[in-house]
């Protein structure tokens, strides 16, 4: 499978790894998606990290509409 990526950033980056000791280019991607510090995952918990949004929602202006009742049940199958 070839994964053809240009760029100066990325042709270096892929030859600093295969200069370590990677055997093939599938390993050296490996290495360079598993050292990548933003596959880490964030541990803070989930309403921590939705709080951004939650305050950007609250922060938009009430735009006085009301709600149609019978649409939205229809949309979601009367549940």
């Amino acid at each position: 499978m070839a994964i053809p990526i240009p760029g100066e950033k990325t042709e270096a980056a892929v030859g600093k790894v295969a200069s370590t000791g990677c055997e093939d280019p599938t390993g050296t991607i490996r290495v360079l998606c598993h050292d990548d510090p933003r596959h880490e995952g964030d541990a803070r918990p989930l309403a921590a990290r939705l709080q951004p949004i939650t305050e950007r929602y609250r922060a938009l202006p009430d735009s006085g509409e009301i709600a149609d009742k019978a649409f939205f049940d229809d949309l979601s199958g009367n549940l």
